[in-house]
């Protein structure tokens, strides 16, 4: 096998996640931030009082990845595929706090997939910690992130506005503990979402983190439902 043959090879199965990776090797996709359509400005926007919940559908959610893969190799290696989530919120109509919790589960298709769990507390309407879980049906391992998140939601300041949109950008640090060991790194988000219909929303996402020498990126666009 060539050496660029052998590089994608060893990157497809680290990222993946697929056959046993050495206790030096990133846990894969890691974590996946603040992904989830939280549905709040649709919530607010449809004057839902008290709870809220959002359905998301992605099938563009495509993870980049270039460093070093494992056994002194390095290189790129691109996977695509479609990523679901859900989203349950509760808010107190007293104080505009909302707790949230939810997740995501995304596949390839074949092979590999990931799955987060997460829990995100609004300490101000625009100031939220999220604590997130992330792990895989198909290899053993798992990561935790912590996000400082900072959300602009437009119908705070244009609630008549037809269509609502709002931004999300979120700074944290993650923590690889796959092989045993627990690793640490920044990393970062940002999001939008614009609402084009009175339930429905565009969203779009970006997500970067540096694991274990191996710098990972997410772009992922799919629509969300307010429910």
């Amino acid at each position: 096998m060539s050496f660029l043959k052998s590089t994608i090879a060893v990157a497809a199965l680290t990222i993946l996640g697929l056959g046993s990776a050495p206790a030096h090797a990133q846990f894969g996709f890691t974590t996946n931030p603040g992904f989830t359509a939280t549905g709040r400005h649709q919530a607010n926007t449809v004057k839902l009082a008290t709870n809220y919940g959002a359905l998301g559908v992605y099938p563009v959610a495509v993870f980049n990845s270039a460093g070093t893969f494992g056994a002194g190799t390095s290189g790129t290696s691109t996977n695509a595929g479609g990523l679901v989530s859900a989203t349950l919120g509760f808010r107190n109509p007293r104080s505009a706090k909302s707790t949230e919790i939810g997740g995501w589960y995304w596949t390839k298709g074949h092979g590999g997939d990931l799955y987060q769990l997460e829990a995100r507390q609004y300490v101000a309407p625009e100031v939220a910690l999220q604590l997130s879980r992330v792990a895989s049906t198909s290899t053993s391992g798992q990561a935790y992130s912590a996000f400082a998140i900072y959300e602009f939601d437009s119908t705070r300041i244009l609630p008549d506005a037809p269509h609502a949109f709002g931004f999300q950008v979120a700074p944290g640090i993650f923590n690889d503990t796959s092989g045993g060991k627990n690793s640490y790194s920044f990393t970062a988000f940002v999001q939008g979402s614009y609402q084009f219909s009175k339930t429905m929303s565009l969203n779009a996402s970006q997500w970067f983190v540096r694991d274990r020498g191996n710098d990972l990126t997410r772009f992922a666009l799919g629509v969300g439902l307010a429910l």
